[in-house]
Parts: C-alpha cells; structure tokens; sequence
C-alpha cells in the first residue's frame, strides 16, 4: 500500500494508508484507510468513531421523493446485504446522514424526505455499512475490553446512546447470564428488576455521528481500523447533552468543524446557535479535558470581553469569566458532548485539506 501523508497525523495516534475501497455500482469511492488507537480513562469518557465501515457503493442520485431516492442503473438488490443495515451519506454541504435497511431494484427507503437535500442527477451519495459492537470491539472481545464473571462488575462498558437522550449499556461477560456457563455480550439490566441479558453484538448498531461513552472502572484502550469518511456529517442534537463524534480522525478543531471567528458569523455552517454577548442560547461545545471534566466552549456574536466581534469562547468556569479563544488552536478529541438550548441539527464539516486526500 502506499503510505497517504495525511497533515497531523502522528499527533493523533492515527496510521493512515491510501487503499482502494470495495467496488459497486461504478465504483465506491477510493478513501484513506487505516487505524487509530482511542484511549479512555476510569470512570465515564466520550469517545466518538472517526475510521469508518468501508463505502459500498456510490453514485448519482436520479429521482427522489417524500420516501425514497432511485439511482437508475443500480440494483441494489444485488449489491447490498440483505441482513445489514447502511449508512446513507448524501454528498455536500449539508452532510446529511441517514441509516437505511429497505431497498428493491433501483430504489432505497428513506426514513424521512430527502427531497429538500437532493438535486436530481447531480447530487451524489454513498453507502457504508453501520458499525456494530461486534465490528468495532469484536464477536468474542478482540479488543480486549476488561470482562465481567457473571456481572457487570470490574468490565468496562459501551454506553450506546438511545436516540431519546438515555444509553443502552452493554459488557463482555466470560461467565454471561442467564446460563454463567459461557462468554458474550450482555446488555445491562437498567430498569429495577430488569436481569442482564445476552446480546447479539452484530444487531447493535453503533453511528458513527453519534459518541459513545466508554465507563470503565480502570481505564484502557482498543484499536479501530477503517475508512476515513472526506465530507461533512450532520448531527442530530437533543435538546441538553448529546454525545456525538469529531467524525474526523485528524486536523478536526472548533474553527475546522463548526467555523471559524474571522467572519460575522461561522463560515462554515450557519447551524450551530450563537450567542449574542453570552452563553445564552449557544449551542455549547464541550470538549474532554483529560481529567474527567470539560472546558465548554460556544461562538460568540458578540465576544468577550470587548463584545465588539465574533469568536469562539470559553465560559468562565469556576467563578472565571467568559474570554475569547482561537477555535482553531481547540482540538477536538475523537469524542465530545454538545449542550444545546433547542436541539436539531448541526453540519460537522471536516477539515479543508480533506478534499485533496
């Protein structure tokens, strides 16, 4: 393989080669893959999925609708997977994602309309199978997460985010119940009363817009291998915390991924909220520390302290006020959390340099 020079690379821990992807349709489109190593600490740490399933197919999107798009020439019958379910990526700047598991012929299902995203025969899209516990942390654990004898205790836990702000909880026991004879993936029982109970760890999906948290009770690591993904990706955002992913593996900072403080307002998506002279109604950014804590961060209209011109600020924790920071010097680990008044959704962009790779 040929090694690909991808800008920042080592200071991510991120090993990057240039491949050719699988082929479909035309052909999927080629994209760096690799590996990277994420790290996680004791106790609670977000931690978002930047390498990728490989794409599978992709093409020109040629009629669309309130339920569907069509790519003429294309069956996807033959081409998909019938017990998988994939990632629609619609090209362009609005990064819009969609998981999809209906296709006959030519045609794809759409969970909602697409219509309003779409410019018959010009816009594009990809599709990648979704992640799932067993493809990111193994069937049987080759990642080597700390496992349970018969409970949850002393393992570390994959915390998998609902949709509806709560997390399904799940652990590698070698002793799993109900029967504590052999070892699987075991989903916590979080309800009173509710046992722990085996899993199929390849019906679990984990999207990779949305962040995981790793709850461990020693800390550790595990390796994740894929494609890197070249174009911006849309969150969806609840209304308070939503965990989500920094999608890409290297070069991502608040300027790169939600804009920068050189114009009026981001000039990369006009999705993110802003405040006006303070925190007030800002989608916040919260980003890791390291130590188990946050330093929080929104764009300002009206920065402090001079509120006079835009930027990104960090909010004065600690009795500390409010002051302006370069968002492009505010790296973004693979994990982080956005604390929005309103929710909805918000365009993560990846890094400028990405459209050379």
């Amino acid at each position: 393989m040929k090694m690909n020079s991808l800008k920042a690379a080592a200071a991510f821990g991120l090993t990057v080669l240039l491949a050719n992807t699988a082929a479909a349709q035309n052909s999927a489109a080629s994209s760096p893959v690799g590996y990277e190593t994420l790290t996680f600490s004791s106790g609670f740490t977000p931690v978002g999925l930047r390498l990728h399933e490989a794409p599978v197919a992709s093409g020109v999107i040629t009629a669309v609708d309130d339920t569907s798009i069509s790519a003429s020439g294309t069956d996807f019958t033959s081409v998909l997977d019938a017990d998988t379910e994939y990632v629609l990526e619609i090209e362009g700047d609005s990064g819009v994602i969609a998981v999809i598991n209906t296709w006959a012929g030519s045609d794809i299902t759409t969970p909602s309309s697409l219509v309003g995203e779409v410019t018959v025969n010009t816009t594009t899209f990809t599709l990648r199978p979704v992640a799932t516990l067993a493809t990111v942390f193994g069937a049987a654990n080759s990642a080597g997460l700390a496992t349970g004898s018969g409970s949850s205790a002393g393992a570390d836990q994959v915390w998998v985010p609902d949709g509806s702000g709560n997390f399904n909880r799940y652990y590698f026991d070698l002793f799993a119940p109900p029967a504590f004879s052999d070892p699987g993936w075991v989903q916590t029982g979080q309800e009173g009363g509710v046992a722990d109970a085996l899993v199929d760890a390849a019906t679990i999906n984990l999207v990779y817009a949305d962040g995981v948290v790793m709850n461990s009770p020693a800390g550790g690591e595990f390796v994740v291998t894929g494609s890197v993904k070249l174009t911006n990706t849309e969150l969806s955002v609840n209304p308070g915390f939503t965990f989500v992913s920094s999608v890409a593996p290297t070069g991502a900072n608040l300027a790169t991924a939600f804009g920068s403080e050189a114009v009026d307002t981001p000039d990369i998506t006009s999705s993110i909220a802003t405040g006006s002279g303070s925190s007030a109604g800002a989608d916040q950014i919260w980003v890791p520390d390291g130590s188990g804590n946050f330093n929080r961060y929104y764009f300002d209209l009206f920065a402090p302290p001079g509120f006079a011109s835009p930027s990104w600020v960090q909010t004065g924790q600690d009795g500390a006020v409010d002051a302006a920071v370069n968002g492009s010097t505010i790296e973004l680990p693979s994990g982080f959390v956005v604390n929005s008044t309103a929710g909805g959704n918000v365009v993560q962009a990846v890094p400028g340099f990405y459209s050379t790779l």
